[in-house]
């Protein structure tokens, strides 16, 4: 679903019933048309042959017109804009639009926006734009901001502006008297059709509109598709500013199916829909038949069930091993499947199923997924295809799916009583790091369920391990330094002398071969405004200087330790008139030396990262950064059709270019970032790069090698990071790749020994392990206490550690909106009916009235605005009990899978809890 800032731009075909009516109209064809209009960044502006022209001569060229008397904003408002433009860039435009007077920036700000696509050429264009502006209840101005000029745009950037029109087609919108559209030959009397701006084809219910309480929460599409795996639905709300659109996925084969979209999980689903648009495909060779579109509170048709994911379960199956197999399965049908069968597993030469009862499959509610497991055994190395196929009574489809199966020799190795020592690998003058996120103790972001759900496949060597234990540590130190990567940046937390996530550098402190690795901290210091200061400061490098500088195994620079920040614009923030960021890192300095130390090497991630602007990188350094860095390269380098889903070649081909704009500044060194990709589908599904692998990963790991021998930077390498497995930045052997991410690595920069490579095995291989972490049993419960032994909520990182005493648990915010979460087993929304929370939160320094907020997610559905309910309060300072009414809210249904309690939202705040409960 995108975001209320994202455009649907639609070129409308279809005729109103009544004749438009044209709000505003403005022709440029005096110079008194143009009376009132402001500019900045344009030059030679001028009306000449019957029109506004001018140049963009700035970075952020823009045009205002003068505010207007007020008219009312309707969602069915178009703004027709008629211009000429000959830029490089065919980028983004912005237009702008304001509802009062009173804002920093004349009436507009970041809310009132609309994104659109400007083309360039010899002609003019007509724009015809769809602000869905009807929330805002009013409009009184206009802006239009021309792309941001690229940083190899050498061309002027001429304009011509014909016309600013705002146009109300005036359709005679009525209530629909039912929500249910069958189509014929791809028509239906009530709706429009068109195509938007990449060919695709749109239909529209223009001149009607219902309530989503009325009619319900489950839009089911049926469709026949070809040439296309995608389709999506768009609409506006009458609560709501901006198009809303939720995309669905379609089989491309030519059958008709019904696919039921959950617009449960949608905040814009609510209020009056109207202007209701099904985007059929995602391409314009896309050959879609619409059948029928219905709207209803209840899923639609027969069960369905789609294979997600199907393969083996872990990074390594050696030969006469019972291996897991796993079938990750989601019903995307109207009705819960019953008498599943696996009723085809074709597999290679020398591989069979272990048992007999494995072809049952699992129950599954519609929306819903879930996983159908067996174990296969192997007698021989091999490495085939499966061909997987599953039957539902009563499903017009089976589900299939397809893959590749590798099993390896046994490697017969000794059993151990710990993790074999290491073999480090030479890199010769080559120094290699990388970024590391400890954030797998199950306390960040909802932990390891949210991968295995979404994305099994990223499954790491050691499992579903505690990460905080040495022993897994080091493991990973093994790995490392076997294949070639010598050092970590590790992301460090620490707000106002509260640390968080840091049980990956307490466990390796007390591992056996951390005099292997070496290690220094990237400080995340995204912390709340206000937080830092010259005071906090001292409390860090104090912290730094007495725990982790005076160790061996410390990375250093130049014979100085090393630390990068994370944001150098929130210290500029909180330091504004202080000395700002150069203040903080004097103090880094100035601590330092006068503990001994020659200095301390800070480096810094550079915003944008992908951006080589000698401006921005000349103010970090006259700011006392010593490098420049990025976290991960996932820059689309304006190559892709789709900047939320391209693939990772764009990465691939694009990396040295980036590197060589950034060498080209002559200005403090940077490291060279190898990127790991990017994939969020676990965490918030905002991008999606696709198609890594070890081979186009390797071919960066080149690069990187010929760009460092070129410009002599051999020891500024730095793979992006190894273990982001929520954010899809990872290359830490696991059961996708194996080890081969580390092994470009090691073939590319190291030597290889006479004897060859070290072998890269795993746990099972010498008899150790598993180390998955255990699901604590109040994960069961449905009555929390707070004994501090089996706690099964988590407080996020806004939250400082928590402290358990006397049967309760006791936090206190850092930053604002702080939270915490449980990871239950799923449970049915309909057996319960309120959320209790009785706690204890520090009254508010001005006695004002605040809210609490409980949110959920449901299988296959995560966490949204949508599903969360408030209750307000005014802090006591004595013991409440918030009761949160969900028995009658539209949204709290299907299984519950997740639940989040956000008890207030401001930081440095005491809060005592004392029992959750589901009643």
């Amino acid at each position: 679903m995108l975001n209320r800032l994202t455009v649907a731009f639609l070129m409308i075909v279809a005729v109103a019933q009544a004749e438009p009516i044209i709000v505003k109209n403005w022709e440029f064809k005096t110079p008194d048309d143009f009376k009132g209009w402001s500019t900045d960044q344009l030059e030679n502006v001028r009306i000449q042959d019957g029109c506004l022209q001018g140049s963009v001569v700035g970075s952020d060229g823009k045009i205002s017109s003068p505010f207007f008397p007020a008219f009312k904003a309707k969602a069915s408002d178009i703004v027709e804009i008629v211009m000429q433009t000959t830029f490089e860039n065919n980028g983004k435009a912005q237009l702008y639009w304001a509802k009062n007077p009173n804002t920093r920036y004349g009436g507009f700000d970041g809310k009132q926006i609309l994104y659109f696509k400007q083309r360039s050429g010899d002609q003019f264009e007509t724009y015809k734009l769809e602000p869905c502006w009807q929330a805002d209840g009013q409009v009184i101005r206009l802006r239009l901001d021309f792309p941001v000029l690229l940083e190899t745009e050498e061309t002027t950037r001429n304009f011509k502006l014909k016309s600013i029109r705002i146009i109300d087609p005036n359709y005679k919108v009525v209530e629909a008297e039912n929500t249910t559209w069958h189509f014929k030959d791809n028509a239906n009397p009530d709706w429009t059709p068109g195509v938007d701006e990449v060919g695709c084809k749109t239909f529209r219910l223009n001149e009607q509109f219902f309530d989503t309480d009325k009619a319900g929460y489950n839009a089911a599409v049926k469709l026949i598709a070809k040439n296309t795996k995608k389709a999506k639905l768009g609409w506006n709300s009458s609560w709501r500013r901006g198009w809303n659109e939720m995309e669905f996925n379609v089989f491309d084969d030519g059958k008709p199916h019904m696919y039921n979209v959950n617009v449960l999980a949608s905040t814009g689903w609510v209020g009056q829909i109207s202007q209701l648009t099904l985007t059929a495909g995602d391409n314009p060779d896309a050959s879609v038949e619409v059948i029928s579109v219905i709207v209803c509170d209840e899923t639609v048709g027969d069960p369905e069930l789609r294979i997600k994911h199907a393969g083996l379960s872990n990074a390594l199956n050696r030969v006469g091993r019972p291996c897991k197999f796993h079938i990750l399965l989601e019903n995307i049908g109207g009705a819960i499947n019953k008498g599943s069968r696996i009723v085809r597993l074709d597999l290679p030469e020398g591989v069979k199923v272990v048992g007999t009862e494995w072809q049952k499959v699992c129950e599954i509610e519609p929306f819903e997924y879930d996983f159908a497991e067996l174990e296969l055994i192997a007698d021989r190395p091999l490495w085939g295809q499966f061909q997987l196929e599953i039957a539902t009574p009563g499903a017009a489809y089976s589900a299939t799916a397809s893959g590749t199966l590798e099993f390896t020799p046994p490697l017969n190795l000794p059993k151990a009583d710990y993790v074999p020592v290491p073999q480090p690998v030479d890199t010769g003058k080559y120094e290699v790091g990388a970024f590391y996120f400890p954030g797998w103790d199950n306390s960040a972001n909802g932990g390891w369920p949210r991968i295995w759900r979404t994305s099994p496949e990223r499954k790491p060597m050691l499992g579903w391990y505690d990460e905080g234990n040495p022993e897994c540590i080091d493991w990973h130190i093994k790995w490392l330094v076997e294949n070639g990567i010598k050092y970590l940046w590790v992301d460090w937390y620490w707000h106002e002398g509260t640390q968080n996530l840091d049980h990956w550098v307490k466990g390796f402190q007390k591992c056996r071969y951390k005099s292997y690795l070496k290690w220094a901290v990237m400080w995340a210091n995204h912390n709340a405004p206000g937080s830092h200061s010259e005071d906090d400061q001292r409390q860090v490098v104090k912290w730094w200087i007495e725990n982790y500088f005076n160790t061996p195994e410390y990375y250093t620079v130049d014979g100085m330790p090393a630390v990068m920040i994370w944001s150098p614009e929130g210290m500029e923030r909180d330091m504004k008139g202080k000395g700002g960021v150069k203040r903080l890192n004097d103090i880094i300095q100035e601590m330092a030396k006068a503990a001994g130390y020659k200095g301390v090497h800070v480096s810094v991630i550079k915003r944008p990262e992908w951006s080589a602007d000698p401006e921005i990188i000349g103010s970090l350094r006259d700011r006392g950064f010593h490098s420049t860095s990025m976290y991960r390269y996932k820059h689309h380098a304006n190559k892709a059709k789709d900047t939320k889903n391209f693939p990772f070649t764009i990465l691939a081909d694009t990396s040295m270019e980036v590197w060589e704009a950034r060498h080209k500044t002559g200005m403090i060194p940077f490291y060279i970032n190898i990127t790991t990709g990017w994939d969020d589908l676990p965490w918030r599904n905002t991008c999606r790069i696709t198609g890594k692998s070890p081979i186009l990963f390797e071919k960066i790991c080149r690069d990187a090698k010929s760009f460092a021998d070129k410009y002599g930077l051999e020891k500024w390498l730095q793979l992006g990071p190894v273990n982001e497995w929520g954010e899809g930045s990872y290359a830490e052997p696991n059961a996708e790749f194996g080890f081969a991410m580390y092994e470009a690595v090691r073939n590319t920069f190291a030597k290889k020994p006479e004897g060859g490579w070290p072998i890269n095995y795993g746990p099972e291989d010498v008899g150790l392990g598993p180390y998955d972490l255990k699901v604590s049993e109040t994960h069961l419960l449905k009555d929390w206490q707070f004994d501090g032994k089996h706690n099964a909520w988590k407080p996020s990182s806004r939250f400082g550690k928590p402290v358990f005493a006397n049967g309760t648990m006791t936090v206190t915010s850092n930053h604002d909106d702080p939270q915490i979460g449980l990871e239950t087993k799923p449970f049915l929304a309909s057996d319960y009916k309120r959320i209790c929370v009785r706690l204890k939160i520090q009254k508010h320094p001005e006695g004002k009235e605040e809210f609490a907020e409980v949110f959920w997610s449901m299988a296959g559905i995560p966490l949204a605005q949508a599903l969360s309910q408030k209750v307000e309060y005014t802090a006591t300072g004595d013991w409440q009990t918030f009761v949160f009414d969900l028995e009658n809210h539209p949204r709290w249904r299907g299984k519950i899978t997740y639940l989040r309690l956000d008890p207030f939202n401001r930081p440095d705040t005491r809060c005592e809890i004392d029992q959750i409960w589901l009643e």
